[in-house]
C-alpha cells in the first residue's frame, strides 16, 4: 500500500478547515479533469462529494478504506466520472 507523507503541515487543526481544504482540492482537480478522476478523502466528507459530482455533472461511486488492518473505516476512495449523455 502506498505511504502518505504531510507535504504542508497546517497551522490549525480545525477539522472543519481540513475538510473544507480537501473538498477544494477535489473541486480543483475535477476543473481539469476530462475523463476521470479517483481520489483519497476523509470520510467525512461524503456528503460534500454527492454535492461536489452534481455540481459538475459527474458521477461519483465511493469504497470505504483504512490505511491499516486494525483502523477503523476512515476514508473513502472516490471515482468520478462523466455523466453519460442523454439522447
Amino acid at each position: 500500500m502506498a505511504e502518505y507523507s504531510i507535504a504542508l503541515e497546517f497551522d490549525t487543526d480545525d477539522e472543519q478547515f481540513a475538510r473544507g481544504f480537501e473538498a477544494g482540492r477535489v473541486w480543483a482537480l475535477l476543473q481539469n479533469d476530462r475523463h476521470g478522476l479517483m481520489v483519497t478523502v476523509h470520510k467525512s466528507n461524503a456528503e460534500m462529494l454527492l454535492r461536489i459530482a452534481e455540481a459538475t455533472n459527474r458521477k461519483v461511486v465511493t469504497a470505504e478504506f483504512s490505511e491499516t488492518e486494525d483502523e477503523q473505516y476512515d476514508h473513502l476512495i472516490a471515482e468520478f466520472t462523466a455523466r453519460p449523455v442523454e439522447a
